[in-house]
């Protein structure tokens, strides 16, 4: 089983400005980033369908310790 490194995913939210950082633990940064993307939603309160829909732009997504 790959290990899983801890990422720092920065998220924002083009119709509202509003950054994210979310920590996550995922196998790669892709991975990161969707995971990152798919909480924030949960997070935010949005219905199942909502959070299919909602809109996030991944802005950095690196090794926990590496983002300013």
């Amino acid at each position: 089983m790959p290990r899983k490194t801890a990422y720092r995913v920065k998220l924002r939210q083009p119709e509202t400005g509003k950054e994210h950082d979310r920590p996550i633990f995922a196998q790669d940064e892709a991975t990161a980033g969707a995971r990152a993307v798919v909480r924030a939603r949960i997070a935010l309160g949005k219905t199942l369908a909502e959070v299919e829909y909602g809109r996030f732009e991944v802005l950095s997504c690196a090794p926990a310790g590496r983002l300013p």
